[in-house]
């Protein structure tokens, strides 16, 4: 084999394992934080193992590529936490209404007691 080629081998090899060594450290430390929040270290995990290897084999598609993609991925974690926050906006607004209706249904009910007492002011 072609020793640039082995070289070249053993750089992406010895970066992908320190990337996923940092990975798996970072997931052990901080597994009860939300995914989303977890996926920006990760990001700038994976961006600097690329960089690094993209570096030493003066490679800048290497070096900027794996950016592109980790930040495209913002973009998307972004929309879901908007996606996210809306549903939460939505059940509560459903649960606000519940509550709403419930209590107008205890005051006719009340009302309705009322009306059949003949209107006993007492009873309210």
């Amino acid at each position: 084999m072609d020793s640039s080629f082995q070289t070249t081998a053993g750089i992406v090899a010895l970066a992908w394992f320190a990337v996923w060594a940092l990975l798996q450290l970072e997931h052990a430390l901080w597994k009860t934080i939300d995914f989303r929040l977890r996926y920006i270290p990760g990001l700038g995990t994976v961006c600097l193992g690329c960089l690094g290897a993209g570096v030493a084999l003066n490679n800048a598609a290497l070096a900027v590529v794996p950016g592109l993609l980790a930040t495209a991925g913002l973009t998307i974690l972004l929309s879901y936490a908007n996606e996210s926050k809306a549903e939460r906006d939505r059940a509560a607004a459903q649960r606000r209404g519940e509550v709403v209706g419930m209590a107008r249904g205890i005051h006719k009910a009340l009302t309705q007691e009322a009306i059949d007492h003949g209107g006993d002011e007492t009873l309210n």
